[in-house]
């Protein structure tokens, strides 16, 4: 596939998000614009995949909170979600709608927050494995 193709296919409607007025969204805008835009696509693709009601969420590469947060309005303020996001801008405003946020990698956390670990029945990461270099 050319540099041309891959561009064309994420211009193209067929790899779009909505943001929450339900206009459609596509990667290659979200670059384009440089924002934090990912903060304002709405996932409900996320929330039907679950098949019994979670208690405790681990998000990693939580960005600003807004699947939590729309998770929490889903199943209920009770649900409890811990949110990883090393982007420090992004992190700041996820404290304010998720119940704990880390800033620090998954597999630097301190000993204290790996038996808080053994609480989670559900662990989300969307969209982080392509800013991975070696998962």
């Amino acid at each position: 596939m050319t540099i041309k193709k891959i561009i064309n296919t994420f211009k193209s409607l067929k790899f779009c998000h909505h943001d929450k007025s339900g206009n459609p969204v596509t990667p290659y805008e979200m670059l384009e614009n440089n924002t934090l835009a990912y903060a304002n696509i709405d996932r409900n693709d996320i929330y039907e995949l679950f098949n019994f009601q979670p208690k405790n969420i681990l998000d990693i590469g939580c960005h600003t909170g807004d699947v939590g947060a729309g998770l929490k309005e889903k199943y209920g303020s009770h649900l409890n979600i811990w949110g990883v996001e090393l982007n420090l801008k992004a992190a700041e405003i996820a404290k304010l709608k998720l119940d704990k946020i880390s800033t620090t990698p998954i597999e630097d956390i301190s000993n204290e927050e790996k038996s808080n670990l053994n609480l989670i029945d559900t662990i989300i990461m969307l969209d982080v494995l392509e800013h991975m270099y070696n998962p």
